[in-house]
């Protein structure tokens, strides 16, 4: 039997004329330097207005290379763009994922969605050395009682605090390489790197 996700929560993607705030918590001039050429990859970006207010917002830090990727809204770039550079281990890259994991009702599916961003932000090398890749991660936390809930037609909340989140990403990194550390930390409201 497939796993799904009952609701497809396509319709919370509401920003259209907002910037997302984790956009506003991030120094964006620490990925400036041209010779480090960053690029911005985005999970679960939301609609087209977003995205080009997310791609003007890191111009402004002449960031111009961005990969959004929805799988509910059309993206300014292609899936195959998206997966190339997502998952190109010579590229310096900043991973966002900015209240997706908190509108997903099905707990196999929130779990694939973490390993795979889990995937894309830490590595380790044929040395045993660990590289990551910064990321910044939100969920809104809802009511924060832990029991989700349909909140309008077709959307979900799972209504758990980010502390559920962070535990998910380290019990992963832990899982797959054996390594005891905490990865992944909260600072400024988001689940960031903390290698």
């Amino acid at each position: 039997m497939p796993i799904i996700n009952i609701y497809s929560s396509k319709n919370t993607s509401i920003n259209t004329t907002r910037l997302p705030a984790i956009y506003n918590k991030v120094d964006w001039s620490r990925y400036t330097h041209p010779i480090d050429n960053w690029c911005v990859i985005d999970f679960g970006c939301g609609r087209m207005e977003t995205q080009r207010l997310i791609s003007k917002k890191l111009k402004e830090y002449n960031i111009t290379q961005f990969y959004p990727y929805d799988p509910y809204h059309k993206c300014m770039v292609s899936k195959k763009q998206y997966e190339y550079n997502a998952h190109d281990p010579n590229r310096n890259k900043v991973i966002v994922c900015s209240n997706v994991l908190n509108v997903i009702n099905n707990d196999d599916i929130l779990q694939k969605i973490i390993a795979a961003l889990c995937n894309m932000i830490v590595t380790k090398d044929s040395k045993g050395v660990y590289h990551m890749q910064p990321c910044y991660i939100s969920v809104y936390e809802g009511d924060k009682s832990g029991v989700g809930r349909v909140t309008k037609k077709d959307c979900w909340q799972r209504n758990e605090r980010l502390g559920v989140y962070l535990k998910k990403f380290n019990d992963y990194i832990k899982e797959k390489y054996g390594h005891s550390s905490d990865f992944f930390k909260i600072k400024y409201g988001m689940i960031i790197g903390c290698l």
